[in-house]
Parts: structure tokens; sequence; C-alpha cells
């Protein structure tokens, strides 16, 4: 395990070293533990900028870790500046086109998000879709990513037309990826509906939802919260052709 390799490093001088800390951090993120994990990930960063220059790949690796952890923490002024150290280590290392380029536009963009910074998250989205698009096979996940946060994002805005054409692009992709039964896609199935609904189409709305709680039921189970939720939603559209009749 990364703890036995690192007492038998002792955490020398070594990137191997700075990689086993990082890596430990990583696993803190599946316990919630983000303050432990932040802990690591700045040792990473320490004996990584000791073992190789500042602008090295792994360095960028270490601050989006990082940035990741304070992210988690609700400390978003801090998570966005190390997400923008991250993006300039990477763009300079490894050039503009470079798909982790796009990893770190899209954490950079989820900070700036939560924070209120609708058109800012916007931009770095649409530059990670661009990167995404170019560097990687058509129908990766990492598109479909993009494409929901974007639909996310003018959903947020009001822009429920081209919120609508993002969740479709993403449920297209994802669909190919993973098949027509997978939590994914059932999120992205939910999504669409709600783009749909506030754009007044309550039966294409009913339609999606319904083909959602089909797909929730399979992968997560017929009393999952996950359908009681759209199932609620389901109702209110119900309700609302009722009264429209």
């Amino acid at each position: 395990c990364f703890s036995k390799a690192l007492g038998i490093m002792n955490e020398e001088v070594h990137l191997e070293t700075a990689r086993s800390l990082d890596n430990l951090g990583m696993m803190m993120w599946q316990l919630d533990n983000y303050h432990k994990a932040e802990e690591y990930h700045k040792r990473a960063l320490v004996i990584g900028m000791q073992a190789v220059c500042d602008g090295h790949p792994a360095i960028g690796e270490f601050t989006t870790n990082l940035g990741v952890a304070m992210y988690y923490q609700g400390r978003l002024s801090e998570a966005e500046e190390q997400q923008h150290r991250a993006l300039s280590i990477r763009e300079e290392a490894l050039g503009n086109g470079h798909p982790e380029v796009g990893e770190s536009l899209n954490n950079l963009a989820c900070v700036m998000s939560r924070q209120g910074k609708l058109p800012e998250a916007e931009e770095c989205h649409k530059r990670a879709l661009a990167i995404r698009k170019q560097s990687l096979h058509p129908v990766h996940p990492d598109i479909a990513m993009s494409l929901g946060w974007l639909g996310d994002l003018t959903y947020r805005q009001g822009r429920y037309l081209e919120a609508e054409a993002y969740h479709r692009g993403e449920l297209a992709i994802l669909r190919q990826a993973f098949g027509c039964y997978h939590p994914r896609v059932a999120w992205s199935l939910f999504n669409l509906g709600l783009t749909v609904w506030h754009q007044g189409k309550l039966a294409d709305a009913a339609e999606v939802l319904e083909t959602c709680i089909e797909v929730e039921k399979k992968v997560l189970g017929d009393d999952h919260i996950g359908v009681v939720f759209t199932l609620s939603h389901l109702e209110l559209i119900r309700e609302q052709r009722d009264d429209n009749d």
C-alpha cells in the first residue's frame, strides 16, 4: 500500500515519494477526509518541488489535487488560486491543447461556478470542451461531462434552449459510452427533463422523466431516493398538465 511505500522511502526527496503522498491524499477523498487529504497534497508539493522543477507536469497534478481538497472544504478562493496555478503549469508544460489542460479548465470552472461567477465558468467549460473534442475520442465521457456542465450553467442563467441542446449532446455520448442503463445516463435524463419543462413543453418533459425513472429503477432499485425525487418532479408536471387542460 501507499503508506508502506512511504515508510520504506521515509519521505526522501524523490518524485515517487511525492506521488505516493498525492495518492494518499486522493484516498482520503474517498473517506470524505479533505482536511487530511490537503495535508498529503501539500507534502507532495513540497517534496515534488524539491525533486523536480516547479514547471514539471507532476507539480501541476499535485497542485490540481490540492485545489480539489480545498474546494470540498468550502475554501473557494484558495481553491481557485490553486486551479489557476495548475492551469498555468499544465499549459506551459504540456501545451494548450492537452487533455490535462482541459481537466484544469474544468476544475477551475467548477470553483468559479460555485462562487456564482457563471459567465467566467462558462468560458472555461467552453475552452475545456473544445480541447476535449480535439484531443479525445468523439464519445469520450469527458466530452459528455463538459456538455453537462455547460447545460447546467446555461440552465442556471435561464437559457433553457441552449441548456437542452447541451444535455441532449451529453445524453447521446453517455448512451454510446455506457449503454442506455447507467447512473450517469439517468442524471443526464433528469437534467434534460428540467430544461424541457422550463420551456413549457410539458408532454416532452414528462416523457423524458418517465424514461429517467425507468433507468433509475433498473440501475438503482425501485426504492432509491433518486427514483422518489424524479417521481416527485414528474407528478408536478402531470399536475401542471391537468391544470392546463
